[in-house]
């Protein structure tokens, strides 16, 4: 830019003379480094293109890998304190909307991630639908308490 000293677009600066000055003041350091392969325009061009498109896709662990199926209001139990052995590893949910066994990812509004099995149902389910009550023990079910969470079949 014209008053912006060493800028490509000033007519007053020869950019080559830059570029050999460069050159020289690199070669001048001692710096122990792997010989650097020169790029052909092509290479250089596909580089390009790939760094570009891998920009514009989202990182593998954000694509989805399952089929939406909806958005939950979250619950969270103790089966244990309810007497049963059947650990904390499952949801309840209304089975006509997702069937038991499926596996889900259930992304809350808070960010937390959890992998559940549908295994179990619960008489809230008739009245909720689209209610999920998540298996986990007292001590670690989160302050937040009720939430609601983006649902997915995996």
């Amino acid at each position: 830019m014209p008053g912006i000293e060493n800028s490509e677009k000033d007519p007053n600066v020869n950019m080559d003379e830059i570029a050999s000055q460069a050159q020289a003041k690199q070669k001048q350091q001692d710096v122990d480094h792997a010989p650097v392969q020169e790029s052909q325009p092509e290479q250089v061009e596909e580089s390009q293109q790939a760094i570009t498109q891998a920009a514009s896709e989202p990182p593998v662990e954000m694509q989805a890998a399952g089929k939406s199926v909806g958005t939950f209001k979250i619950s969270f139990y103790d089966p244990a304190v309810l007497g049963s052995d059947m650990g904390y590893s499952g949801v309840a949910t209304n089975l006509s909307v997702i069937p038991r066994g499926s596996s889900l990812k259930i992304t809350t509004a808070q960010g937390d991630v959890f992998y559940r099995t549908v295994n179990d149902t619960g008489t809230f389910a008739y009245d909720n639908p689209y209610q999920i009550d998540m298996a986990m023990p007292n001590s670690m079910i989160p302050s937040y308490g009720i939430t609601s969470a983006t649902v997915e079949i995996i």
